[in-house]
């Protein structure tokens, strides 16, 4: 058997530890899902539209922390796909679109369906590549998944022309290159540790940058330790356990006013994670500018997105994890703050509380999360669609360290359906609930 370019695309995958794909099979990549049909390191899952499969594909990255594939055809498919395109833009994901293109020698010809994926999709993806010649596959596709993972994560675009795929490749191998992921400095975090120990009205904001397990452990241990609030941005109701005292609630699209009041008090805001967009800032209002003003330290792996809003008093460039690693590290004496943390669970108790008991009959919806959250298990995993509606998750479901909540925080309808088919994929022996019946699993 001839070793082809579609062979080295599926090894230069796999070598990137990409362990599938969602997409809709086309005639102009045949050559790829043929090198893909028999291997047993690869799990090419098969969609009714290219718009569900990308967004499977952004909640598998979301379970995963690594970059996830959407496969498609050129012209309608891409198209199709660009609403997870949208949604990992917004949301910070790693996605790479794989395109099957025209053959070259019919390229800037107005071919059927022919498209240029840096042109169409201009301000949503990071970076665009139209693969030419079996030479360049390995670094271009290395370049294309440390492109998504590196800064802010987002989605990249690899053309494959069609001829390309079925050209020989023996002489190319598959590499892999290490994903960057910057630490704090010392510096910043004494400055960091300074303002924390100083402050007598902390809160901390965590959005969805690391979203693994062994980062949501240390969250807990370093909020603890800080003695200091945390609040969960839209989506991100798992960073948390909803149990523990010093969890202050989510936020969501219209942030409840006990929340909103406890953001006003606060004389140091510390952003994790988070681009400070308009739902992570109340509209662009919190932390307050006007005096008094309120202190920011904001971390994020990408210097492009710290101070671009609003002014920045300690900026930290690092990844969540390594941040809260380094200041569960650093030294500290606990400040007493009863009567803060009383404020931050008062909050919490009006924006999540609700009764088991007492609501009336009519409220239909309401009785009917409460009788599925009765069931749900302590590591279950929820998706959620987009619209009001799903604030009644929010607030009745109550989700411990081992649970997941897989939602859209930028709003794009008909996201709970293909996240619940990744969630069961990823998460075969867990509990998977979502909107439609078809892919709840238990």
């Amino acid at each position: 058997m001839i070793y082809r370019v579609a062979e080295l695309v599926a090894d230069c995958l796999v070598a990137h530890g990409v362990d599938g794909a969602f997409g809709v099979p086309g005639e102009s990549f045949l050559a790829l899902l043929a090198a893909l049909r028999d291997r047993n390191d690869f799990d090419l899952v098969t969609c009714r539209h290219e718009g569900s499969a990308s967004l499977a594909a952004v909640a598998d990255a979301k379970l995963t922390g690594c970059a996830a594939v959407v496969m498609t055809s050129r012209g309608p498919g891409a198209f199709n796909a660009a609403l997870g395109l949208h949604v990992a833009a917004q949301e910070a994901i790693p996605l790479v679109m794989l395109v099957g293109q025209v053959d070259r020698p019919n390229l800037a010809s107005d071919a059927v369906q022919e498209i240029d994926c840096g042109r169409s999709f201009d301000g949503v993806l990071k970076w665009s590549v139209r693969l030419n010649s079996a030479d360049l596959v390995p670094e271009m596709m290395a370049r294309a998944l440390a492109v998504a993972h590196a800064g802010t994560p987002g989605p990249v675009a690899i053309e494959l022309p069609e001829d390309l795929l079925e050209d020989p490749a023996e002489r190319f191998a598959a590499t892999a290159n290490g994903a960057v992921r910057p630490e704090p400095g010392a510096a910043a975090m004494e400055q960091a540790r300074t303002a924390l120990m100083a402050a007598e009205r902390p809160i901390l904001l965590v959005v969805g940058e690391c979203r693994t397990a062994s980062f949501r452990e240390d969250l807990v241990a370093f909020s603890e330790k800080w003695n200091v609030p945390v609040v969960t941005m839209n989506k991100m109701q798992d960073q948390f356990p909803n149990s523990l005292p010093l969890w202050a609630g989510q936020f969501g699209f219209f942030t409840s006013q006990p929340d909103v009041k406890l953001l006003e008090r606060a004389d140091l805001v510390v952003a994790v994670g988070t681009r400070l967009g308009d739902l992570s800032s109340l509209g662009f209002a919190f932390p307050r500018q006007a005096k008094p003003r309120q202190p920011l330290v904001h971390v994020y792996p990408d210097p492009d997105a710290i101070g671009k809003r609003v002014p920045t008093d300690v900026p930290v460039v690092s990844g969540s994890h390594a941040f809260v690693s380094a200041m569960l590290a650093a030294p500290v004496t606990a400040r007493d703050r009863a009567e803060w943390l009383h404020a931050a669970a008062a909050a919490r108790m009006a924006t999540h509380g609700w009764p088991r008991f007492g609501v009336p009959p009519a409220d239909v919806f309401d009785h009917a999360v409460t009788a599925i959250a009765a069931h749900f298990r302590p590591d279950g995993i929820v998706t959620t669609d987009s619209g009001n509606f799903a604030g009644w998750v929010h607030r009745i479901f109550s989700l411990e360290p081992t649970a997941r909540l897989l939602g859209s925080a930028c709003g794009a309808m008909g996201s709970g359906d293909p996240s619940g088919l990744a969630a069961s994929l990823r998460f075969p022996g867990r509990q998977v609930w979502s909107p439609s019946a078809e892919t709840a699993a238990s």
